[in-house]
């Protein structure tokens, strides 16, 4: 096994495949004229590297490690967000700053290099930044070295190589912007020599047109939960799950389609990988070799290892994580409880509760606000609010949902889409104690409401493109929808079809809040308990509109035009 450089410029093996670009296959000898030519024009000592494109990402990196420049990695790519830390580095590498030397490289002839210097091999010298969500609400520097990831590279080939051909490609759901997928994405196949997909996929069906048996599946448990029935086409040698603990249903749901367990692999930036798990022989988590664990009089999980790396606040060899766990009575596996802090973990990214709530305090229509993690809604946030006397007036005039809209837009300039609230509560004052510290329970009761338009039934997704998704509906009998309505015969009122068609667009499409107005609305037949329908949902980008349509056996039920202006 090579180091990360060396493997991707080694010219022992010019043509060994690196990557695969989309149905391009992008070689060492390529790759390695690419670096060296980026790495002659970079002059900075501090380089931030945003990509969409694995391959870009890598290239960008070797060449800032060429160079012995110190590598910053965002947690994402928001216009607003780098502003914020452009004191943090001289120069941003992006997808179009690494395109335009691959194109320049292409036009020359081979054997051309810009230069005969090799990448420097002195591990010391070459570091690189990850830019977490910290508890304090402000972006969390983490320094790491290369060592420690090619360290922690050999721990996961010792254990899983064996079950991995040499010409498996590694396929990634997740971005290589974080630790877990530079890790599994980038560094553990140029380190062993296998390829890796350049593209990102966003979607199942992008993602089962080409990928093949015995390739490797990188991704989060948001995606696992997400996975359809036409995945069972694919025999993967692995699937890698990390982000969050997988619910044991969906857990067997990715054994049953594609026939192997998923492993689940817990750690954080901080650590690296800590442990790992496959739920179809226990719920209890293994430590990675060379990992030892141990808690805390507050049950909160201790990690040291090789490959750590210890904060400047951290005392000792131990590393103390704000995980809760209770750990076994061999002292060697535990499980998992919860988080101690108020970072989350929504869609497999880290959220910092604090440094959103600063967000919002920051709108002149927001006076104080408080966010909690609704889990009875999915996993999604919920934000508690005080306005602002001008906010009132909004209040006033947008109503609810188009004012948490509006806000939730402004947030967006600054946070992922994970971090944006999807449930809004406008209070005159936030429920606190004599101590003015806020009660938890008086905040989440504000979201605890049963109404007919807060439970779900249970979805299955069949199909998901970036501009379409047909979802499988199971409307079971004692859903809350039927209390109280047509007492005679108990159907699925009208708007809670609606409002289902609102959230799936949501979770689906770039559209958020509720729509500004509905046209072609259609109720042709009732939806009973028990019925199994369809939701089709479609995507007009241009037009900032969803189609909608439910159907099932019987024919169409409902269906119309969700409209965003």
């Amino acid at each position: 096994m090579q180091g990360f450089l060396e493997a991707l410029t080694d010219p022992q093996q010019p043509a060994a495949t690196v990557c695969m670009d989309h149905d391009r296959s992008v070689d060492r000898q390529t790759t390695g004229r690419v670096i060296e030519q980026l790495a002659a024009g970079l002059s900075a000592e501090r380089v931030a590297i945003h990509c969409d494109s694995a391959l870009h990402f890598a290239i960008a990196l070797a060449a800032t490690w060429h160079n012995n420049a110190l590598a910053i990695l965002p947690a994402h790519g928001q216009p607003a967000y780098l502003q914020e830390l452009d004191r943090q580095y001289d120069r941003l590498l992006d997808d179009d700053a690494v395109r335009s030397v691959l194109k320049e490289t292409a036009a020359t002839p081979d054997g051309s290099a810009t230069t005969d210097q090799r990448p420097d091999p002195r591990h010391s010298e070459q570091h690189i930044v990850f830019y977490t969500s910290g508890s304090s609400g402000t972006p969390k520097a983490i320094t790491r070295t290369r060592q420690q990831l090619e360290t922690e590279v050999g721990l996961l080939e010792s254990l899983w190589g064996d079950s991995i051909a040499a010409a498996a490609c590694f396929h990634g759901l997740v971005s290589q912007q974080h630790i877990y997928g530079l890790l599994f994405r980038v560094f553990w196949p140029v380190m062993t020599g296998r390829p890796f997909a350049a593209r990102q996929a966003h979607y199942w069906e992008e993602l089962l047109a080409v990928m093949r048996s015995g390739d490797v599946l990188v991704a989060s448990p948001a995606h696992l939960q997400r996975l359809p029935a036409q995945a069972s086409t694919i025999r993967p040698a692995q699937v890698f799950c990390s982000g969050g603990p997988l619910p044991a249903a969906d857990a067997n749901k990715v054994q049953h389609y594609f026939g192997c367990p998923p492993c689940e692999v817990y750690g954080s930036t901080e650590t690296g990988g800590i442990a790992w798990r496959r739920q179809a022989t226990g719920s209890v988590w293994t430590p990675l070799p060379g990992v030892a664990v141990a808690n805390d009089d507050e049950q909160r999980l201790q990690v040291t290892a090789t490959h750590m790396h210890l904060p400047d606040d951290q005392t000792g060899t131990w590393l103390t994580t704000d995980d809760r766990v209770r750990m076994a009575p061999d002292r060697q596996t535990f499980e998992l409880l919860g988080r101690a802090d108020r970072i989350v973990k929504i869609e497999g990214k880290r959220v910092s509760l604090e440094q959103v709530e600063q967000r919002l305090a920051a709108s002149p229509l927001v006076e104080q606000a408080r966010l909690l993690l609704l889990a009875q809604r999915g996993q999604q946030l919920g934000a508690v609010v005080k306005l602002s006397a001008t906010g009132r007036q909004q209040l006033t005039q947008l109503g609810r949902f188009r004012l948490g809209r509006r806000l939730r837009s402004e947030l967006g300039d600054y946070e992922e889409s994970a971090a944006l609230p999807r449930h809004w509560r406008f209070v005159t004052e936030l429920p606190a104690d004599a101590q003015s510290k806020h009660r938890q329970s008086e905040l989440a009761a504000l979201f605890d409401q049963a109404t007919e338009l807060h439970a779900m039934p249970t979805i299955e997704t069949l199909t998901a493109t970036a501009e379409h998704v047909v979802l499988a509906l199971s409307v079971d009998a004692d859903l809350t929808h039927f209390r109280g309505h047509f007492p005679d015969q108990a159907v699925l009122p009208g708007v809670t079809q609606l409002h289902w068609a609102v959230l799936k667009a949501a979770d689906h499409f770039t559209v958020s809040g509720s729509p500004s107005r509905i046209r072609q609305l259609k109720f042709r037949q009732v939806i009973l308990p028990g019925m199994n329908v369809r939701l089709e949902l479609r995507h007009e980008t241009a037009r900032a509109c969803v189609h909608f349509r439910y159907e099932s056996d019987r024919g169409v039920h409902a269906s119309g035009i969700l409209h965003w202006d």
